[in-house]
């Protein structure tokens, strides 16, 4: 199972005329540091917060999701962020399905006892993965644009596509 779980509402902050991209401008609209998101896969449970770490892997899920989209055979991703770091290797096996293999870098895991696991495989609907990020990027795209962001910013192309 992999699912993206907004788990509270993050405050916002104001619009900073100088960001240039998107990873810039998530990180100054959402003004706290702590758990806002888990990311369920399989039997872990991984912390994640849009400041620290959506923001800095943002323009890699893009990357991901676009890979997918394009049906790209086989490809991997490196996440590095403030509590995620991780390796993906994407192996797509047909039209819907993909095997994603994780080796755990450094992540922050909801229970500290699976702390000791550090790669973890699953199979999972393309579709049903990427309609997971997406749901997220829509929450964030609805912020970007209440502060006043536009495609103006570097990488708000994909935003824009999202409906």
């Amino acid at each position: 199972m992999f699912k993206l779980e907004i788990i509270r509402d993050t405050p916002l902050g104001k619009k900073n005329n100088e960001d240039t991209s998107v990873s810039e401008a998530i990180f100054s609209t959402y003004l706290e540091y702590k758990t806002d998101i888990l990311l369920h896969w399989n039997d872990l449970t991984l912390c994640l917060s849009r400041r620290g770490d959506i923001s800095e892997i943002y323009s890699d899920v893009v990357d991901v999701l676009i890979e997918l989209e394009k049906r790209t055979e086989s490809f991997f991703m490196a996440f590095l962020s403030s509590s995620f770091t991780a390796y993906w290797d994407f192996k797509i096996t047909d039209s819907d399905l993909v095997i994603v293999s994780a080796k755990w870098i450094d992540v922050v895991y909801l229970d500290k006892e699976k702390s000791n696991i550090k790669k973890s495989t699953m199979t999972i609907s393309i579709s049903d993965f990427t309609e997971q990020w997406n749901s997220i990027l829509k929450i964030i795209k609805k912020d970007l644009v209440f502060l006043g962001y536009n495609d103006k910013l570097d990488g708000f192309g994909f935003l824009k596509n999202l409906n």
